[in-house]
């Protein structure tokens, strides 16, 4: 198989490019659409597709012995493949829509069920993610580093209109910054490149979300597990995680899953 470093510069540019597809749109306007994909599908707009479209045949025409599993593509190939791309062509849709800066293209490739590389754009603000596992996380081709605090310490980065809910209320008491942002992809590049040190997601999200941030969050010795304390599968036939995750460092995991056991109940 093709040497990941290859496959990690591959994504970067397709990144890149797909960016430019998605700020072409936010120059000069988009047409919204309904999600066909899935029940509840909250956002879709014709740049989705074409972002989609473009990075099928940019990644696969490369590497067309991999799989393919995107949010926005219904055929999916995964079937007997060890490595998958796994795509959200615009994540955040609803914030692409609103025009606040806050999405991001998130390219992840796993092999056998293990992100490998992960890269996060977000074309509006400059800023391109990556990580190739074992070898760093990088936010525009310089090295990233991230500290170990405590609680009371740690900068918390929320989705946004949770601010007033009982469980971010009590954890921005017990933390030392507080800031909402739209995109999970791009929340966990923030975290991973060192801006911030704690998210969440309270509602049931899927792999393309968080497949690209995970590699760079494990590389850099966080913590994604789901509320109730398991691990999270990346698994390409297990796309849904039904209740949401948190990310952090080990040191605060038990009291943050604590703040958070309210999502549960």
């Amino acid at each position: 198989m093709q040497d990941l470093l290859v496959d990690l510069d591959l994504a970067i540019a397709a990144a890149y490019k797909a960016g430019k597809i998605a700020e072409h749109y936010q120059e000069n306007g988009f047409e919204e659409l309904e999600c066909k994909k899935t029940a509840g599908c909250p956002a879709l707009t014709e740049a989705d597709l074409e972002i989609d479209k473009y990075l099928h045949h940019t990644l696969l025409s490369q590497t067309p012995d991999y799989g393919w599993l995107s949010e926005e593509d219904s055929e999916d190939n995964i079937e007997g493949k060890d490595r998958v791309w796994v795509v959200d062509p615009i994540d955040g849709t609803k914030c692409f829509i609103k025009q606040n800066g806050m999405f991001a293209v998130s390219i992840a490739l796993l092999e056998h069920g293990v992100p490998m590389l992960g890269v996060v754009y977000n074309p509006m603000r400059n800023q391109m993610f990556y990580c190739l596992r074992g070898h760093g996380v990088f936010l525009n081709d310089q090295r990233m580093y991230t500290e170990t605090q405590t609680l009371d310490e740690c900068s918390l980065i929320s989705p946004l209109g949770k601010k007033n809910k009982p469980y971010t209320q009590s954890l921005i008491q017990e933390t030392a910054q507080f800031e909402e942002v739209g995109s999970v992809a791009y929340r966990l590049g923030l975290i991973a490149a060192g801006q911030a040190d704690l998210t969440f997601v309270d509602h049931e999200i899927s792999i393309w979300d968080i497949a690209a941030g995970a590699v760079m969050l494990e590389e850099q010795g966080f913590e994604i597990k789901n509320l109730d304390g398991s691990d999270v599968s990346y698994l390409p036939s297990e796309v849904n995680i039904p209740n949401g995750i948190v990310v952090c460092k080990e040191n605060i995991l038990e009291p943050v899953l604590s703040n958070l056991k309210l999502i549960l109940d």
